[in-house]
């Protein structure tokens, strides 16, 4: 009789352990220090496989990163992604896997690899509208901006960046100022690159 008491109490002991299990494991993920924690803004920077404009793409991913924003880079490229300038950079994902619902930002830097890889990817276009479409922030630096606007994403508001026939066509009020912000769209003109990082910070932090 009590060789059975005893085996009843570990069974009931080894159910409480088990069901205790779970919220350990939950606690310990969200104590994990390498998580960024909730509330955490997240940015994905698109960028082409060659010749993206250096001074760009550092200046915003620097100064996203310093601001606490989570970035990740998304590009077809093949290892490293190589700039105009000569820097490199290893993508995080291929633009196939850039979903933008898990993203507050999605911007597209520019340079001359910009309009040679980027600017007649229609798969790009459909994720950029669909970013549009779901109130993300969306940005994009000189021709990073004018690829926007040739796939419709800043039809109807008010943009700068390079080529201004690109943005009239699209139905654009194109600006010559440096940076505008029109809602959740930010863009900027290529010589500009600090302003337009500063703006995505401030837009994504409100510092």
């Amino acid at each position: 009789m009590k060789s059975k008491k005893n085996h009843s109490s570990r069974l009931i002991f080894l159910a409480a352990c088990l069901a205790f299990l779970p919220s350990v494991s939950l606690s310990a993920a969200q104590q994990d220090p390498a998580l960024p924690p909730p509330g955490t803004p997240n940015a994905a920077l698109i960028l082409p496989p060659r010749n993206f404009y250096d001074p760009e793409f550092f200046a915003v991913r620097d100064a996203l990163s310093a601001a606490g924003v989570r970035v990740r880079i998304f590009c077809n490229a093949e290892g490293d992604a190589v700039g105009s300038q000569g820097g490199k950079v290893r993508p995080d994902a291929p633009l196939a896997e850039l979903r933008p619902a898990e993203f507050d930002l999605v911007c597209v830097i520019g340079g001359t690899g910009t309009l040679n890889y980027l600017y007649h990817d229609e798969a790009l276009g459909e994720k950029l509208r669909e970013a549009r479409d779901q109130g993300k922030r969306v940005a994009g630096i000189c021709a990073g901006a004018t690829t926007l606007a040739k796939f419709g994403v800043l039809s109807g508001r008010t943009a700068t960046g390079a080529n201004r026939g690109v943005f009239v066509r699209a139905g654009v009020a194109y600006s010559f100022e440096k940076v505008v912000v029109d809602g959740p769209f930010i863009t900027a003109q290529g010589d500009y690159h600090d302003l337009f990082a500063a703006a995505l910070v401030r837009e994504l932090t409100g510092g």
